[in-house]
């Protein structure tokens, strides 16, 4: 192989900018299969056309948390269950619970109940699965997914932290598997199956969520960590050509997918299978010089705008789903709302969600990742020595500890 074929990284454990670009662009696509009806105005169906496949960014959302939550936790420091559990609270809950309040300032009417409910993510309803009922912040219907997968891999964390990956597969699929099993009406990889989740309780504690196998696509992207992390340089040494034939399958199945109108909606019988193709394409990005070129000129999108969305990429997930909703009450944007047509609309309502994405994540988002990293930043200890001395000066009776410590 020469110098130049040869892979230019190794598996690291920092951020990784294609995987960070795609999360842009999943951001984007939900965006868009959120404000499609809009451009049914310009041409009846375009906007189904372009983006009712859109929904598709949630399933690479599921994947790529699996993937981010395994690489995360590679580290034997980041192995505690509190220290995850106090940076996934910081890094998801006071966002959304900033937005719950917003929508509950503007918008009246609203159950003491469903806002409760809200509050601590559970479902609002026990039918229409996967979504349940949704939440008083729309979107924040999969947030209850990321909040149970995350109180699951801290299980797994405490139980062998050395094999999380192996010990939360065994738990996810035990626990949909035996729900499933439970329930007395079959198995399924469907998340909308009707009349498994509905009536599914544990004594008075409805579990039917947690039979929903929407789980297994964090599973695939725990599994796909797992392969990058241990064989990655191994994917270099295929021959070029069947390489290249595997990406130009991964692309060719994730477009096929994503416009055509077979099996629309999520999970892995539907279009989770694309989500990982393109998620596992992207990641070929990062590890494979062969596509280098794509890495870098493409990944980031047009002046790296790609790379943008991916860092304000769960501002824009949440706040984008309350503007069309209370846009009357906010004046200027209101005047020109009415005054624009189905392109007016999509672009108004895009561009402002952007701009109050990037407010949030600068103002709100940041300063709450960086104060679950305060509180579980790890402390140097005592050294040894400095131990040994405050001990032995104690015990002879030459000093104190506090004024042995002083001097």
């Amino acid at each position: 192989m020469s110098p130049a074929m040869r892979p230019t990284t190794t598996p690291a454990l920092s951020r990784i900018n294609s995987i960070e670009c795609l999360r842009g662009i999943s951001a984007l696509l939900v965006v868009c299969y959120h404000y499609r009806e809009f451009l049914n105005d310009i041409t009846p169906k375009l906007g189904h056309m372009l983006f009712e496949n859109g929904r598709i960014g949630v399933d690479i959302f599921f994947v790529l948390s699996g993937f981010a939550i395994y690489l995360s936790t590679q580290a034997p420091s980041e192995h505690g269950v509190l220290r995850f559990l106090l940076r996934r609270f910081f890094r998801i809950v006071p966002l959304a619970w900033l937005l719950m309040a917003v929508v509950w300032l503007i918008t009246p009417g609203l159950s003491a109940t469903a806002t409760l409910k809200s509050v601590f993510f559970i479902p609002l309803s026990p039918a229409s699965a996967p979504f349940f009922g949704y939440n008083i912040l729309p979107v924040a219907w999969t947030l209850t997914y990321e909040l149970c997968f995350y109180g699951i891999f801290a299980l797994a964390l405490w139980v062998a932290p050395r094999q999380r990956g192996l010990v939360v597969v065994a738990l996810v699929l035990s626990m949909v598997g035996l729900l499933q099993w439970h329930s007395g009406q079959g198995m399924t990889i469907d998340p909308y199956r009707e009349g498994i989740f509905e009536t599914l309780h544990l004594g008075p504690i409805w579990v039917g969520i947690f039979a929903n196998p929407l789980f297994f696509e964090f599973l695939c992207g725990v599994l796909l960590a797992w392969i990058y992390i241990r064989h990655a340089p191994t994917l270099t040494k295929i021959p070029v050509p069947v390489r290249t034939a595997v990406y130009l399958f991964l692309l060719a199945f994730f477009v096929s997918h994503f416009f055509s109108g077979h099996a629309t909606g999520h999970g892995l019988g539907r279009k989770g299978l694309a989500a990982i193709a393109l998620f596992a394409l992207y990641l070929a990005m990062h590890i494979d010089p062969l596509l280098a070129w794509f890495n870098q000129r493409f990944a980031p999108g047009p002046g790296g705008i790609f790379e943008f969305f991916g860092k304000i990429s769960f501002s824009l997930y949440l706040v984008h789903g309350v503007l069309p909703l209370n846009i009357g009450q906010i004046p200027v944007l209101n005047h020109l709302y009415e005054q624009s047509g189905g392109w007016g609309k999509f672009i108004l309502l895009l561009s402002f969600s952007v701009w109050a994405a990037y407010v949030l994540h600068v103002l709100v988002e940041q300063p709450c990742q960086k104060m679950g990293k305060y509180l579980t930043r790890n402390r140097p200890p005592i050294p040894k020595a400095d131990t040994q001395s405050v001990d032995l000066a104690y015990a002879s009776g030459t000093g104190t500890p506090r004024q042995t410590m002083a001097r």
